[in-house]
């Protein structure tokens, strides 16, 4: 989708050596660029290189819930 939302997304490109590279990311579309932005941490919001499509994409999981994360153990910190 085109419309600003986040997707995980499986984006492959072309190295200028020929060799072919793929990754998984979190990436969303810049309608005032049109360009596609990859949307983590680890990028550092960078812009898409031109030529980069997603291949493969499905929208983002819900978040989990703190209810969720407390009955999974995710409750952050030590317990005795």
């Amino acid at each position: 989708p085109r419309d600003g939302s986040r997707i995980l997304a499986m984006i492959r490109w072309s190295w200028s050596d020929g060799t072919d590279g793929e990754a998984q990311d979190v990436i969303y579309w810049c309608a005032g660029g049109k360009f596609w932005v990859c949307g983590t941490p680890m990028n550092y919001v960078q812009g898409l290189d031109e030529g980069v499509e997603p291949t493969h994409w499905r929208p983002l999981p819900a978040p989990p819930t703190l209810d969720t994360a407390m009955q999974q153990g995710g409750g952050g910190g030590d317990h005795a």
